[in-house]
């Protein structure tokens, strides 16, 4: 790409010069798969068209309840520095919240990323304290860039 060094799959999925957009790209793209199979799998509404597909700010299944949200600010009285779970579900018969985040690094850093992934802890304190669930669990969700995962998520 830039003739100084051998590209390989990291170095062409780390270049400096489009990182930042690129890196953005992927995770969106991961995050968008992830809500559509969500609603798939809780039988809430959505365009079969998946290269069309753009997830809804609030998706709803009234028999169970159950809201998706997308990249949605989550209200608490205190100022976090994490605040927008990439997908937040909430079940209101039970009361359960899941917050999702999602990351997509180079491969070499999966086990690394996953275990930095505990940055919506206070969040869900905050949950707890102000909406009194009755579960608040925090799901990492972390894919290589090329599309692997850690030994932990298979399980």
């Amino acid at each position: 790409m830039c003739g100084d060094a051998t590209e390989t799959v990291n170095t062409l999925s780390v270049d400096a010069r489009s990182s930042p957009r690129e890196g953005r790209k992927r995770h969106d793209k991961v995050a968008l798969r992830v809500h559509l199979e969500m609603c798939k799998k809780y039988g809430i509404e959505f365009s079969h068209k998946k290269y069309d597909y753009q997830p809804s700010t609030m998706a709803k299944n009234g028999e169970l309840e159950l809201r998706i949200t997308s990249d949605m600010t989550i209200d608490t009285d205190k100022v976090l520095k994490q605040f927008r779970p990439d997908i937040t579900m909430m079940y209101k018969d039970t009361q359960k919240w899941t917050l999702s985040d999602i990351a997509v690094p180079v491969d070499q850093i999966i086990v690394r990323t996953e275990e930095e992934k505990v940055e919506y802890q206070e969040l869900a304190f905050e949950i707890r304290r102000i909406y009194e669930p009755s579960k608040v669990t925090i799901i990492p969700i972390v894919i290589g860039a090329s599309g692997n995962i850690s030994k932990s998520s298979k399980a």
